[in-house]
Formats: structure tokens, C-alpha cells, sequence
């Protein structure tokens, strides 16, 4: 960095340092010229001190440390080729480039959380937050094989909503992590109703995108009597046809066909007319060295990062969290997401017809194509489907914006 650049900084600034490698570290701090020498004299965050940083720029200043923390966060979550835009802008375009307003809350506190015993085998973790006496909702996060986060509590105003958020059977914190016996779509099903049980609720909100949004209508369908209203992303409903448009030759694999390469040349070409089973195979086979599992489930989860975000994120470096992803999604997928009959959801949707429901669809949503949505709407014509310019991402800038407003505007039935 030049020597003569002015270093005020009125409170807390967000800086962005760029690695030798090309990748990038976003931190805070209140004395940027003393934060970079110590990253430049090993002496700063881990990342850093690994991949040798080369340069540091300022992005904004004079914020609060809770909006400092919330723009670092903001900016961690993007893909590296967002924080080299970032990078390469002006420090007064960095909220238009950003290209994410917060239209989230901020939840940061826990008000109870523990592991309930649902079975001899598994523990599910669960947390509540927010209000504790405010308008119960439950958030079933996606996958399967996905988890609970801090982040998506921000989809609810915290002093409305009493924020129940768990993460089902070998997921996220439950134990034991990414087991699959006894692991079913039913199972979580009642795991969901002991939770409303063992917490006292009566009756509460359930929000859901991608398989969550799967859970939470077969939820519903199954306990109409204990939901309030459902707010709905990026529907799946774990027809045939859907599954073939993810994992056959012909569906997201015309958009991305270099991805989709890539994930079928690695599997033997006798064996490429199911890849599901393929993988299957090798990610649960027997005798199949931790090697070759290890790279199976870096091409199913390399494939899914290109149909689930608009900006594909760095793959993740962490081997046995790759495969408890994969190995879960894989195993849901391969039994058919454990659901029965094709259009099941759709032919018992009469059963929650009454229930207030909120739609919301990326129009360029490719994991999970607006057809899923268009076709629930016309089953289901008393919910509101809300079509947005965005992808699959529950964080795509009008998914995000338009997902708090169903929240907001179901607030205001208590």
C-alpha cells in the first residue's frame, strides 16, 4: 500500500486484503495501517497467515462495530469472483457492487437450545430465539443434508417471532453427524412434532426452501391442524421428473454442461445412465477406498454448487463435511426422497388448502425450475406465488428482500 495514504478512520472500517493465491480475507478493524502490518507480519488471522497477503484495501468506514460485523459478514459470504469486483471497486460504489442489500434482521441471541432424543439412534439439535412469547415459526433448512445457521434466523423480525430453527436426522449439529440409518423423510417428519411438543407450542409458522420446502408441505399435509401459515422457496416436490432434471443428461445439465461433464465422466460410462446409483455405489459401497469416496463426493457437491448458485463459491476444503453432504443428499435422492407415490404432495394438497401460503420463486432458479412452483399454484390457486428476478439462493438479492416481506406481512397475523 502507498505510504502517503491517509489513514482516518472515524470508528470501525470493513478492509479487504488480497492473498498471493488470488483468494481474499474481509476482517474489521479501528487502525487499519497497525491491522495490516501485523497481517503482513504473520501476526493476523489465520487465513492470512497462510495464504501471504500482498495488499490491503479499505472498503468503508466510520460504521458501528455491529454494522462493521454485519458488512463482514456480509462480504465473507460472497464468492471470491464478487470480492475481486469489490476489489477492484471505488469505495463509493461498494453497495451497489455488493449487490445485497440487508434486508435481513439481526438475531444474534440463543434463548435455549439442546439435543432431543428421537430415536435410540438419533439426537436432534434445536434452538429458540427471538421472542420468546412472540408468533412461534419453524425454519427447516434445506439439502437434505444442508443445516440450521446463524444467517437464517435473519429471516424473522426477532421481536415477532419466537424462531425455532433445528437441523434434522445426521445433519448440522445432530448427532450422530451424518448418519443415515433410520433416516427418512417420515422420521423428520415426527421429529418436527415431538420438538412442537416437547416446547409447548400449539401451532406455528413453517418456512422451507429447496427440500425444505418438500419437508414443509409433507409436514403440513401431515399435522394441517398444528400450521399456521407456510412460506415456501424454491419448491421441490421429489417428482421423477425433477430428480432427472438435476441428475440426467438433458435438464441443468444443458445450462451447465461443463459442470455436468465433469460429474459424469467421473463415473464409468456402463454406469452413466443412473448417476444417482452410480454414486450411490461408491459413496455407501463397501470396500470402496476413502480416496475414491472422498472424490465422489467432491463432483456431486462441485455439480450442485454450479446449479444452486449464481455465483458458484469456492469448493469447500473441508473432506468430511463434502461427505456428509453428499452422502446425505445421495441417499435421499436414491430412495426417492422416501415419499411414495410421484405426485403425492400434489394429490393430498386439499389438506392444507386453508392454510395462508406464500410462494416465493427465483425465475432463474436452476436447481429448482419455476415449473415445481407453477404447478403447486395451480393445485393450491388460494397461495400466493411471488416470482422474483433471482436464482435458487435464499440470499439472491429479491429472494432474500421478498422471503422478509412474507415473514413481515405474516407477522401481522398473531
Amino acid at each position: 500500500m502507498s505510504e502517503n495514504t491517509e489513514w482516518i478512520v472515524k470508528k470501525w472500517c470493513v478492509y479487504l486484503i488480497e492473498c498471493a493465491n488470488g483468494a481474499y480475507y474481509c476482517g474489521i478493524t479501528t487502525d487499519v495501517k497497525r491491522r495490516w502490518q501485523q497481517h503482513l507480519a504473520g501476526k493476523g488471522a489465520k487465513y492470512t497467515r497462510a495464504h501471504r497477503p500482498v495488499a490491503m484495501k479499505m472498503l468503508q468506514d466510520a460504521l458501528s462495530h455491529t454494522d462493521a460485523l454485519r458488512q463482514e459478514y456480509r462480504i465473507k459470504q460472497l464468492p471470491r469472483a464478487r470480492k475481486q469486483i469489490l476489489w477492484n471497486a471505488a469505495v463509493w460504489c461498494f453497495q451497489s457492487i455488493l449487490n445485497r442489500k440487508n434486508f435481513m434482521y439481526q438475531v444474534h441471541q440463543v434463548n435455549q437450545s439442546g439435543l432431543l432424543a428421537v430415536s435410540d439412534t438419533h439426537q436432534m439439535y434445536w434452538e429458540d430465539c427471538g421472542n420468546p412469547n412472540g408468533k412461534p415459526v419453524i425454519f427447516l433448512h434445506g439439502g437434505p443434508g444442508g443445516g440450521s445457521s446463524p444467517a437464517t434466523r435473519g429471516f424473522f423480525n426477532p421481536e415477532v417471532y419466537r424462531i425455532i430453527q433445528i437441523d434434522q436426522r445426521g445433519c448440522g449439529q445432530s448427532l450422530p453427524h451424518a448418519c443415515v440409518e433410520d433416516n427418512d423423510t417420515w422420521k423428520i417428519v415426527a421429529d418436527i412434532e415431538a420438538l412442537r411438543e416437547h416446547l409447548g407450542i400449539d401451532k406455528w409458522m413453517v418456512f422451507g426452501g429447496s427440500w425444505g420446502s418438500t419437508l414443509s408441505l409433507v409436514y403440513a399435509q401431515a399435522h394441517p391442524e398444528r400450521v399456521t401459515e407456510l412460506v415456501l422457496r424454491g419448491i421441490f416436490l421429489f417428482r421423477d421428473f425433477e430428480s432427472d432434471w438435476l441428475y440426467k443428461r438433458g435438464g441443468a445439465s444443458q445450462i451447465f454442461p461443463e459442470a455436468w461433464e465433469a460429474f459424469e465422466q467421473f463415473i464409468a460410462p456402463e454406469h452413466r445412465g443412473d448417476l444417482i446409483k452410480a454414486y450411490h455405489d461408491i459413496l455407501f459401497g463397501e470396500g470402496v477406498s476413502a480416496s475414491l469416496k472422498i472424490q465422489a463426493a467432491r463432483q456431486w457437491c462441485e455439480w450442485e454448487e454450479h446449479i444452486v448458485f449464481l455465483n458458484p463459491r469456492e469448493p469447500d476444503s473441508d473432506d468430511a463435511h463434502v461427505l456428509a453432504i453428499s452422502s446425505m443428499e445421495n441417499h435421499y435422492f436414491y430412495h426417492q426422497g422416501f415419499i411414495g407415490e410421484d405426485k403425492i404432495i400434489l394429490n393430498h394438497i386439499d389438506k392444507i388448502r386453508h392454510i395462508p401460503t406464500i410462494i416465493v420463486q427465483g425465475r432463474y432458479d436452476i436447481c429448482t425450475p419455476i415449473r415445481s412452483a407453477y404447478d403447486l399454484k395451480q393445485a393450491f390457486p388460494e397461495a400466493s406465488l411471488r416470482v422474483v428476478i433471482g436464482g435458487h439462493s435464499s440470499f439472491d438479492t429479491e429472494v432474500n428482500k421478498a422471503l422478509v416481506a412474507a415473514t413481515d406481512e405474516f407477522a401481522q397475523h398473531i
